[in-house]
């Protein structure tokens, strides 16, 4: 955590990309709307643009968790690759159990753009 207030954090991580050649170092801006919505923005990162939406609502006896993203790559088909290499990778790093924060086991994509990982 790069920064924190009262609703937001900036945050950076790196991500291990093919097969551990390169790393992604990606900052991003955390957004917490209470009760149950989080939001992030790309700040810098390996592609021009990220943004998306974690939402959380009542749904019978449990919680619902909807996610919405967009990527956005530039310099055509080599950018279309790398996006879906970067996004590939992120869909593991996002699915997988953390021990330093909350357990998210699977993440649907909804309206998953083209050329992303799904």
């Amino acid at each position: 955590m790069l920064e924190r207030g009262s609703d937001m954090v900036l945050a950076a991580h790196f991500t291990p990309v093919a097969g551990g050649w390169l790393t992604a170092t990606t900052v991003e801006s955390v957004r917490f709307t209470r009760p149950g919505r989080i939001d992030f923005r790309l700040v810098r990162g390996p592609v021009p643009a990220v943004v998306e939406s974690f939402r959380l609502s009542e749904y019978e006896s449990g919680t619902r968790l909807e996610y919405e993203g967009e990527l956005g790559t530039d310099v055509w088909a080599l950018g279309q690759r790398w996006g879906q290499l970067v996004a590939g990778r992120w869909v593991v790093d996002r699915a997988r159990p953390r021990q330093d924060g909350p357990r998210l086991l699977a993440l649907p994509l909804l309206g998953a753009a083209p050329g992303r990982a799904e």
